[in-house]
């Protein structure tokens, strides 16, 4: 489980898959992608089974992207470092 992404910024996405469909658990922007994995990592603990990201070198748009999923998904962790 190596770093897939050179470090620019984006959004990620930490999911499992239930009976209900996609269960989005955390959600964040960063300025440094490289690092989603270990996030996967740190949210094992909640069930998080992958993470999907969004390359976005925009500030701008990743603050205003994770506002609209975290207000459509309400998950339970939120991460933004840029």
């Amino acid at each position: 489980e190596g770093d897939l992404h050179q470090p620019i910024g984006g959004n990620y996405a930490v999911v499992r898959v239930d009976g209900g469909g996609l269960q989005v658990l955390g959600l964040g922007a960063t300025n440094d992608l490289s690092g989603a994995r270990r996030t996967l990592s740190r949210l094992k603990r909640l069930g998080g089974e992958a993470v999907y990201t969004r390359h976005n070198v925009s500030r701008g748009v990743r603050e205003s992207e994770l506002q609209d999923l975290v207000a459509r998904y309400e998950p339970n962790f939120i991460g933004d470092d840029g």
